[in-house]
């Protein structure tokens, strides 16, 4: 007998997959009787397709079994309206793991922690996309894998690469603690001006993930009074950390190795190491490693810590009283603009252990008499001496690998295919090397002197302002 009416059934989650137990009454008979759930016929939170505005709207989702936490991986075409319509994830526990917007979902998986999560969307009055759509939900089973908890408050982005930059801090705590992960992406990046202006931090702690702190990352931050910086922290960008009065730290980690201009301008007494009229950040095992900036602009000559390996971009720029200098054996780069517009420097003498000279390390210095460059030098950045009218001499040591020196003062790479610049200016004429390919940006500049100039058949790029100022 077929029965069509006249019977209930007990309540029975379907949404999950699983086995499942259910129990029918029909008067005083009950049957109870087992059904398998497979995966592929559960609904997988998804909005709609577009979504509508102004709304918020929740989906949640219910592993079938107890798990360490859960990995929810999102469509590729998941996108809403950048910056003004978000999604949220929440745990298990109702704590929101990330707030996201336009595509920083899409492709994306991201972790929770527990066996249940809620999405939540919100949307403006304006404009309306595809939306969001999850495509699978996987089982973290070790606890190595379990996100790391991120701080309520803590604004971030995706990169190109699938690597998160902190954008910024809104929460109100004063200690800041940033994982090292945030839904199984490495933590990579602090972004440029991120916390800018943040009165309230006094402390804030990185991951060992950081490579990268960008331009005035921590500027203005009046309070703060620590920083640690993990291990893998390779740049700083410039003014990173300027007007914080009440910062007397970092030391700086072994793996830094660059610092922007004014990274700890106007911190507090005790940041700078000082020695012979210069001020220097550095690590543990070097505290003179980087010299930042001199001691004052009025100073006249300088000794360079013989610990030293890098001389930061615009150290001594507009110095113009300082005459002497003595760059010791060790310093590896002399960043740009370095010693511009120093323009009482007379001589300069570059050790052998100097590999780089970056763009306009000498630039504007007048009365610059002298040059000798060392066996090390493999990198010539731009307008190295630019504007440096009254060079008389240079000179490039025999065992130098990289670069040649004609009589002419002209210094070429090594194979003469690449013509890097014009030293001793007061050059009239010239004829390029047949086995040059290339002439260099600025090559020529301020050759006022120049009257003839014989370019070969052989020359096939000519960069941009190769020939600037030249009155020809």
């Amino acid at each position: 007998r077929i029965l069509t009416g006249g019977f209930t059934v007990d309540p029975c989650d379907m949404s999950t997959e699983g086995v499942k137990t259910v129990t029918v009454h029909c008067g005083n008979l009950s049957v109870t009787f087992e059904i398998t759930v497979d995966a592929d016929i559960i609904e997988l939170p998804e909005s709609d397709h577009p979504y509508s505005n102004n709304m918020n709207e929740t989906w949640s989702y219910t592993h079938p079994t107890e798990v360490l936490g859960l990995w929810i991986t999102f469509s590729d075409e998941t996108i809403t309206e950048q910056g003004c319509d978000t999604i949220t994830i929440y745990d298990a526990t109702g704590a929101p793991v990330g707030r996201y917007s336009g595509t920083e979902l899409a492709g994306a998986t991201v972790g929770v922690k527990g066996s249940s999560f809620t999405i939540e969307m919100s949307t403006d009055v304006s404009v309306t996309m595809y939306g969001f759509a999850v495509t699978s939900v996987g089982e973290i089973t070790s606890e190595e894998d379990l996100p790391e908890v991120v701080p309520e408050g803590l604004n971030y982005g995706f990169t190109k690469d699938g690597t998160v930059v902190i954008h910024g801090y809104f929460g109100s705590e004063t200690t800041l603690k940033i994982p090292g992960k945030i839904n199984g992406h490495p933590v990579t990046q602090i972004g440029n001006e991120a916390f800018n202006g943040n009165g309230n931090l006094t402390e804030v702690i990185l991951p060992d993930s950081i490579t990268l702190i960008e331009g005035r990352a921590f500027c203005n931050c009046y309070n703060l009074r620590s920083v640690t910086l993990g291990a893998g922290v390779n740049e700083i960008g410039y003014y990173a950390f300027s007007n914080c009065p009440n910062l007397t730290e970092p030391i700086l980690p072994e793996s830094v190795e660059m610092l922007g201009e004014g990274v700890g301008n106007n911190c507090g007494e005790g940041l700078y190491k000082t020695y012979g009229n210069a001020c220097y950040l550095g690590t543990a095992e070097n505290p003179y490693k980087f010299l930042i900036r001199a001691v004052d602009m009025q100073i006249t000559e300088v000794q360079i810590h013989p610990d030293t390996k890098v001389i930061c971009e615009y150290a001594f720029s507009d110095c113009s009283g300082l005459i002497h200098v003595t760059i010791p054996e060790g310093v590896e780069r002399i960043e740009y603009y370095a010693f511009g517009w120093c323009h009482s420097l007379e001589s300069i003498q570059i050790p052998d252990s100097v590999t780089e000279l970056g763009d306009g390390a000498f630039q504007s210095c007048g009365n610059l008499r002298s040059v000798s460059i060392g066996s090390g030098l493999t990198q010539m950045g731009t307008g190295v001496f630019g504007m440096c009218n009254n060079l008389e001499s240079a000179q490039l040591s025999e065992d130098n690998t990289a670069f040649c020196l004609d009589e002419s003062g002209v210094l070429l790479n090594k194979a003469k295919t690449e013509l890097i610049a014009v030293l001793l200016k007061n050059i009239s004429s010239y004829e390029i090397p047949d086995t040059v390919l290339t002439i260099r940006s600025s090559a020529f500049e301020d050759c006022e002197n120049l009257s003839s100039l014989t370019i070969g058949n052989s020359v096939q790029n000519i960069d941009g302002w190769a020939f600037s100022s030249c009155d020809c």
